[in-house]
C-alpha cells in the first residue's frame, strides 16, 4: 500500500517539477536554498547535497527516493508526471475538500441511502417472516406465547423450506466450484506465448482460490445457502490493505442496500455496502492510511439492524440483549456508498478546461452515526475519457424477480412453508389432546388440585366413584383425519414440483433404458434448476473476470507460488486482455447424473463411428468426470501416447525396410500373362492326355472284343464237331 502523502511530500513535487521544466543544464540549487525555498522550519531534516542531485537529474539517480513505485523516469517531464498522477489518482482526496461540503455529501448520501432501504421494506418484511418457518432453531417470541392455542402447543417448523435449500447447495456448490474452480483461455489469435501465458494465469487463479484465499470455499457456500433462501445475493471483490490480498467476499442481501426499482449495478445512480466495523479494526484502516483520521465518536449496538438479520440472530442463537457494553458487540455503522458526484474543485472538464456539470463516479465511505466521511476515492479507470463507473460487485440472482432482488425459495414456497407448519402443528396438538384426555370439573369436587396422571399411575381421592364421576367431565377431542394428511401431502407434492430434482425422476425410471430418453428425463426433471446454475456460471465468470482485473491491478511484476505441479510464477501482465478467465463448470449440464448420461452417449457414438473420435481422449474425459483420483497414475499422458505412436511409427518402418524390393509392374503383368499362358497350357495338355487314353481305352476294349469273340467262335467249332 502506498505511504500516505504528506505536505512536505507536495513541496518537493512541486519543486522537481520545476527541476524537469528546466532547460539545457540547470545550475545546481544549494541545500540552504532548496531549505529556505520550501519554507520548512529547522525542525525538518534537511536535504542533502546527493539528494538534492537526485532531484535535479532524476535519469541518472540510481535510487529514485520519491518515485520508486513509478518505477525508472523516462526524463520526459509530462510522461513523468502523468505516472505520478495514476499512482495518486486511487489515492484517497477527503482531505483536499472543504470541511463544509464533505458534511453536506455526508448527510446528502446518509438520507438517500435512507430512501434507499425504505424502497425495499415490502421484501424485507417478505424475507423476514418466512425465515422463522425454516425451522433451524425454535423463533417463537416470548411475547408471544399469550396468543398460542395452549400452554405447551407444538412450535415444531415443517423443514420444507430447509430441506429445498440444503438440497441445492449440496448440488450446485460441487458443479461450481470443484478441485480446480477456473480455466483460462486465449482470445483471438493462439499463439505458443499466448497459451503459455494462458497456462499460468489458470494455475495462479486456481492457487488463490482454493489455497491463497483460504476463506473462500465456506464463504461461497454460505453465499449460495442465503440466495436459495432469499433469492440474491452479492459479492465483492476487492484488495485488501490490510492483507495485501486480492478477495471476493459475500454481502449479505440485506447489507447491500439499492433503490427497489434500479434495474442493474450498471446503470444505477447509487448503491450502498452497509459494514459493521468494529472500532479496532477501523482503527486499522485509519492508522495504515486507508481511512482519514478522524473522530468517528464511540460505537455503539446495532440496535437498527433489519428485521433478516434479527431473524438469522434468532436461528444462530444470538441475543443482543446479553450483549456486553465492553465486549466485541459494540460496532461502528459504515457505508461504502458507490455513487456519482459533482464535486467543487474535481468537476468533470472539457478540453478547453470548462467544467461540463457531469457527475462522476465515486466511492464514499462514511460513518453513519456521526456523518463524518472517512474516504473519497475515484472510482473509474485513468485513462477512461468517458469515464465510466467501475463494478465491484456482481449480483447473484436465485430467480429473477420483480424488483431489483430476486426471488427464492422465501418467495416461491413461502406460503407454502407456513401452511404446512400450520398444519403440522394441528396434527400434533389434536393428537396430543386426543391421546391425553382433559375437561372440567365441578368447584365443590373434594379434589385437591388440578393433578395429572402418569401412565401406570393411580392416585387416593376422597369420594365415592359416583361423586367422582360427576365431580369430572372429560372432552372428548378426535384425532387428526386423513384428510389433514392428505392436504399436507397434496402441499408437499406442489412445492416438491417446484422445486423438482433429477433423483426424484431418475428413481421413478428405468436404468436400462435408452441414453436418449434418460437425457430427457434429466432434462425435464431440472428446468428451473438448469436456468439457475446457467445464471450462476454467468455470474461466476463475472467474478472471475473482476478478480483477474484485480490481480493486473495489484499483483507484482512477478509472483511465484508451488502447486502441485512444481514451482510455478505469472506475471502482473499476464492478466491482461489476450488471457480470459472462466469457470470450469459447463453452463449446460447442472448435475452429475445429466454429465455422466452424456459421457454415457459419447462413448456409444464413439463405439459406433471410431473413425470419427479420438479415443483415448473421449475416456480420459470420462474418467475425468467421474473423479478417478490419481488419474495420470493409471493412464497414459499425451506424452506417453505420442511416444507410443511414434514406436509403432517406427517399428513400421522397419517391417516396411525389412521386405523385398518391389516387382517391376511391367515384368509383374507379364509374369502374370505367363502364368495365364501356362494354365492354358497345362489345360490343354491335360484335355489332349485325357482324350488320348480314351482312345487307348477304346481300342484295347476293341482287341479284347475281337478276341473274345474269336474264342467263342472257336468254342462253337468244338462243340459241333470238333475242329477239322
Amino acid at each position: 500500500m502506498a505511504r500516505k502523502r504528506t505536505p512536505e511530500d507536495k513541496v518537493v513535487n512541486d519543486i522537481i517539477r520545476k527541476a524537469l521544466q528546466e532547460q539545457d543544464e540547470p545550475i545546481p540549487m544549494h541545500p540552504d536554498e532548496m531549505q529556505q525555498m520550501m519554507e520548512l522550519d529547522e525542525t525538518t531534516p534537511r536535504i542533502s547535497v546527493e539528494q538534492m542531485e537526485q532531484m535535479q537529474n532524476p535519469v541518472s539517480a540510481g535510487e529514485m527516493g520519491l518515485f520508486e513505485n513509478m518505477g525508472q523516469m523516462t526524463g520526459d517531464p509530462e510522461e513523468d508526471m502523468r505516472a505520478e498522477e495514476e499512482r495518486d489518482f486511487f489515492e484517497n482526496f477527503v482531505d483536499d475538500i472543504d470541511d463544509v461540503l464533505k458534511r453536506k455529501i455526508a448527510s446528502d448520501l446518509v438520507q438517500k441511502v435512507q430512501a434507499d432501504l425504505d424502497s425495499r421494506k415490502g421484501w424485507e418484511e417478505s424475507v423476514a417472516s418466512t425465515m422463522k418457518t425454516l425451522g433451524v432453531a425454535q423463533n417463537i417470541d416470548k411475547d408471544k406465547l399469550s396468543v398460542m392455542p395452549f400452554e405447551d402447543a407444538s412450535t415444531v417448523e415443517y423443514p420444507m423450506l430447509i430441506r429445498s435449500a440444503v438440497q441445492y447447495v449440496s448440488r450446485s456448490v460441487p458443479e461450481i466450484i470443484p478441485n480446480k474452480p477456473a480455466k483460462s483461455v486465449v482470445i483471438g489469435k493462439s499463439t505458443p506465448e499466448r497459451e503459455a501465458q494462458s497456462t499460468r494465469v489458470e494455475a495462479a487463479i486456481n492457487y488463490q482460490l482454493t489455497y491463497l484465499d483460504k476463506g473462500f470455499y465456506n464463504d461461497y457456500r454460505k453465499g449460495e445457502f442465503y440466495k436459495a433462501i432469499c433469492g440474491s445475493i452479492f459479492r465483492k471483490l476487492y484488495h485488501d490493505p490490510l492483507t495485501e490480498q486480492n478477495l471476493t467476499r459475500l454481502v449479505k442481501p440485506q447489507d447491500f442496500i439499492i433503490h427497489y426499482e434500479q434495474v442493474d449495478l450498471d446503470s444505477c445512480n447509487r448503491y450502498t455496502h452497509r459494514m459493521y466495523m468494529s472500532s479496532n479494526e477501523l482503527r486499522k484502516m485509519q492508522y495504515y492510511g486507508h481511512y482519514a483520521d478522524v473522530d468517528v465518536g464511540m460505537a455503539t449496538y446495532p440496535y437498527d439492524r433489519d428485521d433478516i438479520t434479527k431473524e438469522v440472530d434468532k436461528m444462530d442463537g444470538y441475543d443482543i440483549s446479553r450483549a456486553n457494553a465492553e465486549g466485541e458487540e459494540l460496532f461502528h455503522t459504515i457505508y461504502e456508498v458507490h455513487c456519482n458526484l459533482d464535486i467543487d474543485g474535481f468537476e468533470d472538464l472539457d478540453e478547453f478546461g470548462e467544467a461540463t456539470g457531469i457527475e462522476l463516479p465515486y466511492i464514499v465511505t462514511l460513518d453513519k452515526d456521526s456523518q463524518k466521511i472517512l474516504s473519497i476515492r475515484r472510482n473509474w479507470m485513468p485513462n477512461d475519457l468517458k469515464k465510466l463507473k467501475q463494478v465491484w460487485f456482481v449480483h447473484y440472482q436465485f430467480l429473477p424477480g420483480t424488483g431489483f432482488y430476486g426471488f427464492g425459495y422465501a418467495h416461491l414456497i413461502g406460503s407454502l412453508a407456513r401452511a404446512s407448519t400450520a398444519l403440522l402443528r394441528a396434527i400434533l396438538d389434536g393428537t396430543a389432546l386426543h391421546l391425553l384426555k382433559g375437561g372440567f370439573k365441578t368447584a365443590d369436587a373434594k379434589i385437591d388440585g388440578d393433578k395429572c396422571i402418569s401412565p401406570g399411575e393411580f392416585r387416593t381421592l376422597e369420594g365415592t366413584y359416583d361423586d367422582i364421576k360427576k365431580a369430572l367431565y372429560p372432552l372428548e377431542f378426535s384425532a387428526p383425519g386423513p384428510q389433514v394428511l392428505q392436504i399436507m401431502q397434496y402441499m408437499d407434492k406442489t412445492a416438491a414440483d417446484i422445486v423438482q430434482n433429477t433423483e426424484v425422476m431418475l428413481g421413478s425410471a428405468s436404468n436400462t433404458g435408452p441414453v436418449g430418453t434418460t437425457l430427457a428425463l434429466i432434462e425435464q426433471g431440472q428446468k428451473i434448476y438448469t436456468s439457475i446454475h446457467q445464471a450462476t456460471h454467468r455470474s461466476f465468470g463475472e467474478e472471475l473476470r473482476i478478480l483477474a482485473k484485480l490481480n493486473f491491478q495489484y499483483f507484482p511484476e512477478q509472483f511465484e507460488f508451488a502447486s502441485p505441479e512444481g514451482a510455478n510464477f505469472v506475471l502482473r501482465e499476464d492478466f491482461d486482455d489476450n488471457v480470459r478467465v472462466i469457470p470450469v463448470s459447463d453452463p449446460n449440464i447442472a448435475s452429475f447424473q445429466q454429465r455422466q448420461a452424456v459421457d454415457q452417449a459419447t462413448l456409444q457414438m464413439a463405439t459406433q463411428f471410431p473413425q470419427y473420435f479420438k479415443m483415448d481422449k473421449v475416456i480420459r474425459r470420462i474418467m475425468t468426470n467421474l473423479n478417478v483420483p490419481a488419474l495420470d497414475e493409471i493412464m497414459f499422458s499425451d506424452e506417453e501416447m505420442q511416444q507410443q505412436e511414434e514406436e509403432q511409427m517406427a517399428m513400421e518402418e522397419e517391417q516396411k525396410a525389412n521386405m523385398p524390393s518391389p516387382i517391376d509392374p511391367l515384368e509383374a503383368e507379364m509374369a502374370v500373362q505367363q502364368q495365364k499362358i501356362d494354365g492354358d497350357l497345362a489345360k490343354e495338355q491335360l484335355k489332349f492326355d485325357n482324350e488320348r487314353e480314351m482312345k487307348e481305352m477304346e481300342h484295347a476294349n476293341h482287341v479284347q472284343n475281337l478276341q473274345i469273340a474269336d474264342l467263342n467262335g472257336l468254342v462253337q467249332q468244338m462243340m459241333n464237331g470238333g475242329v477239322r
